[in-house]
């Protein structure tokens, strides 16, 4: 019976000088080594710019070899035995990968906090469950954020969406072998190659509408993902093809393959175009990488791979797994990295990497886990031996991990105990000269002086645990509306008070509301038009994911137009400064000084018409913000690791605001002094947080600041005079 031609030849183990004497290809090594490598960098280094491009070629890599491996099983038996298939990606895939989640959430409780802690459980678990990337989406998590609270087990998404693509392909590919059982070999592999390029257009297709839709969901989408997977089926399907390539098509194959995996490193950026279409490079340049060696005798460019990345590419699996949590949870040691703290880093990722691999990852993989009663005993010593070693090395891995947390923490210090901020601050409001919320902010300053000299960071209020933008979003349900498109249900303070006073912007505006109403509420009825992402501009604005947002623009008209109903006495206006440096908030594309002209433009065409006779309209600067109490508050932080200079881009934006101002005849409200000394901006005062994330106030601090900004819009209408 004619053979197959969609099958892919295999040489016996040790023929050939492109394949190791273990039967693994050397391209195929080398190109795990160049995968995990150019992450690593990425990730420790931030360099290459296109690094993170190493999951592509692990796609890839993975998709040729996996369909390989099921066809080769489906000639040799006529089927495809699922329960083999699971075992084997088992035995491959879960010990390295429990252990690391182990000592992971461990190592989090013991060197981070205990909320960063729980949060490490939690995403452990959608991890353990090869769900990571759906949870991480769900979460808003977005992987090229530099000051974000960064998870260590992040980049288990791509794990997940490996096995997720993984459940689902051995069916496709028997159903499509079933279906076309009664036809000839040369028809069985056209529609199998029908099959898999369809789905992955169709994947490629959907992904690049959806990352221009939605670019955040989409970079860790599995359905974003599978046409790259499926790039690799469809080389290896095509096998049979490149074997009968002559060396010269190989040569020109692998070098422009390289070529692209090199290009892709240096064009791709982080943003927006990724996954689709900037993925294309290197899984196309990985692509022809491997159709340059399929069926080689003899590639030249082995070579290319020498004994040192073959090892690299022998233990990539367990240098992919354990670099990011040694990365992310380094930071609590070594705040400040210099040349000498990335290398020891590097080499504590290898020998990591080494140890498991060599001891658990390997061992695991040749032994007989989870094989039937019947084969397994047919184990016999060495094998045996083999076996148990690797799980005994894994319970023993897990059990020192928890022993040495347990004695990290007994040893670590108690936090200073510091009296709260009202309190504290309260002594020097009574007592000093002058406006209350003269002596106020004057208090307010010399808490943060004394704050700035203390050495540990005391507990906080609220504690760490609250400090969620899902406890914000709660909190901000009871002060005041976290977004609204109607006046009615956002009315506070003195509802039949004469006076009025509304708020207008985004976020920024909706975590000021607590001040407003302390400052204004006795006397004044309060009308809250605010919707996060929303600023107040006449400029088009996306969301920060880069996602379409038509309903701000509808909003800012309804804005506009209440405010004629309302009438209101004072309008209060205040947004985020983060609009400068998210790409694809602009829909022109535009960024720092682009984008502050754009928005500068913006905001005095949509504020000129809000300024009347008998109204004041205030343009109240956003808080400086400071790092994020959750990245910063560590088992060996001190009060230095959490206070930050004013960013530049909140410089650019707030002088922005104060010329725009000027422009329109509107007034504007300064803040740095409320949150800074000398430059100097902490991310608490005292033993109260100022800030939940990083850039919104804590309701308490919010609170505490209302006579400092009643005083602060009594002072700008003296100096306009």
């Amino acid at each position: 019976m004619q053979r197959p031609q969609w099958r892919i030849p295999l040489r016996r183990r040790g023929h050939g000088r492109g394949r190791r004497s273990t039967g693994v290809r050397a391209d195929i090594q080398g190109l795990r080594a160049i995968a995990v490598g150019l992450v690593i960098c990425n990730h420790l280094v931030g360099a290459p710019s296109g690094g993170f491009v190493g999951v592509d070629i692990f796609f890839v890599v993975s998709g040729f070899l996996i369909t390989g491996l099921l066809l080769r099983q489906q000639e040799r038996t006529g089927r495809i035995d699922y329960l083999d298939f699971y075992r084997r990606r088992a035995r491959r895939i879960l010990p390295v990968a429990a252990l690391v989640l182990a000592a992971t959430v461990t190592a989090s409780y013991a060197l981070l906090n205990a909320s960063r802690g729980r949060a490490a459980a939690t995403d452990a678990i959608w991890a353990a469950l090869f769900s990571a990337n759906w949870h991480f989406a769900n979460v808003g998590t977005d992987y090229f954020a530099d000051d974000a609270v960064v998870s260590p087990v992040q980049h288990y998404w791509s794990l997940a969406v490996e096995e997720q693509f993984y459940v689902v392909w051995p069916t496709v590919l028997l159903a499509t072998l079933l279906l076309t059982a009664r036809a000839g070999a040369v028809t069985r592999g056209r529609a199998l190659i029908g099959v898999v390029g369809l789905l992955f257009t169709g994947s490629l297709a959907y992904s690049w509408w959806h990352t221009a839709e939605a670019p955040l969901s989409a970079y860790f989408s599995t359905a974003d993902r599978a046409w790259e997977l499926l790039a690799g089926a469809l080389v290896a399907l095509g096998a049979t093809r490149w074997a009968r390539l002559g060396s010269p098509v190989r040569r020109v194959l692998a070098a422009t393959g390289l070529a692209a995996i090199g290009a892709s490193v240096v064009l791709v950026r982080e943003g927006s175009g990724f996954p689709t279409p900037w993925a294309l490079l290197p899984v196309l340049g990985t692509a022809l990488v491997l159709a340059a060696g399929t069926g080689a005798e003899n590639p030249p460019w082995s070579r290319l791979y020498p004994p040192v990345t073959q090892y690299v590419g022998d233990i990539s699996y367990s240098l992919y797994l354990w670099h990011f949590p040694v990365i992310v949870l380094s930071a609590s040691l070594f705040p400040e990295q210099g040349v000498r703290e990335k290398t020891l880093l590097l080499g504590l990722v290898v020998l990591l990497s080494s140890v498991s691999y060599h001891l658990v990852e390997d061992p695991v993989r040749h032994s007989m886990w989870l094989e039937p009663h019947h084969r397994r005993r047919e184990i016999v010593g060495p094998a045996r031996h083999t076996a148990r070693l690797a799980n005994g090395w894994l319970a023993v891995g897990t059990v020192v991990a928890v022993g040495l947390a347990a004695l990290v923490l007994r040893g670590l210090p108690a936090p200073p105990a510091v009296a709260p901020l009202d309190t504290t601050i309260s002594a020097g409001r009574d007592a000093g000269r002058g406006t209350k919320g003269d002596a106020l902010l004057k208090a307010v300053r010399s808490e943060i002086e004394r704050t700035l000299e203390l050495e540990s960071i005391p507990d906080l209020e609220p504690a760490l645990d609250t400090l969620t933008m899902q406890r914000w979003y709660a909190d901000a349900q009871e002060y005041g509306c976290v977004t609204n498109t109607t006046v009615g249900p956002c009315v506070f303070g003195k509802r039949d008070a004469r006076r009025s006073v509304a708020v207008v912007g985004d976020s920024y505006a909706v975590a000021y509301m607590p001040m407003v109403r302390e400052a204004f509420g006795k006397d004044h009825r309060i009308v809250q038009l605010t919707m996060q992402e929303c600023p107040p501009v006449a400029t088009p604005t996306n969301h920060f994911s880069g996602e379409s947002f038509p309903g701000c623009s509808v909003f800012k008209s309804d804005v506009r137009d209440q405010i004629q109903i309302v009438d209101p006495d004072i309008v209060l206006v205040a947004s985020s400064y983060a609009y400068l440096g998210v790409e694809g908030v602009l829909p022109s594309g535009a960024r720092g000084q682009d984008a502050l002209v754009e928005l500068a433009d913006g905001m005095r065409a949509y504020i000129q018409p809000l300024v009347a006779p008998g109204r004041r309209v205030i343009i109240i600067a956003p808080p400086p913000g400071a790092v994020p109490l959750q990245q910063c508050v560590t088992a060996f932080a001190r009060v230095e690791d959490c206070v930050s200079a004013p960013p530049l881009s909140w410089q650019q934006f707030s002088s922005m605001e104060r010329v725009v101002a000027d422009d329109v005849g509107a007034e504007f409200v300064d803040t740095l002094d409320w949150f800074c000394v000398r430059g100097r901006c902490p991310g608490l005062v005292g033993s109260s947080a100022v800030y939940v994330d990083g850039g919104h106030l804590t309701r308490g601090f919010a609170s505490l600041l209302g006579p400092v900004l009643r005083q602060a819009v009594r002072q700008t209408a003296v100096d306009r005079g």
